[in-house]
């Protein structure tokens, strides 16, 4: 039996599209407890690995039962940042997501040159 967890609407909270990407739409957040349950019951469709302006990176969610993409955030309501691919992937590891495909987003700041 696979069965689909869904938020309480009361733990979710919206993310205004300009706090992330410019062509992104209108996201929502979840936090790790959230996340976690995703994860033990085969939620989630895909994982996003999203390079941010201060070249730290974030992690959004693709869940199997809504549209859109779900931002994690912490208990204090901060967006979760990595300092790097290995911590997050790390982080990911222990998820136990073992078939899910990850997407790798990356920052292109129009200053540096190729």
């Amino acid at each position: 039996m696979n069965a689909q967890v869904q938020p309480n609407a009361s733990r979710t909270d919206r993310i205004p599209a300009s706090s992330t990407t410019p062509e992104a739409k209108e996201m929502m957040s979840i936090d790790e407890n959230q996340l976690e349950e995703f994860a033990a019951n085969n939620a989630i469709r895909q994982f996003i690995l999203r390079e941010m302006a201060e070249q730290k990176f974030s992690l959004v969610v693709v869940l199997t039962w809504k549209e859109g993409e779900n931002v994690l955030y912490n208990a204090r309501k901060q967006l979760r940042l990595w300092p790097n691919l290995n911590t997050l992937a790390g982080y990911i590891r222990g998820l136990r997501c073992l078939t899910t495909p990850i997407t790798l987003e990356l920052h292109y700041d129009s200053t540096h040159g190729t």
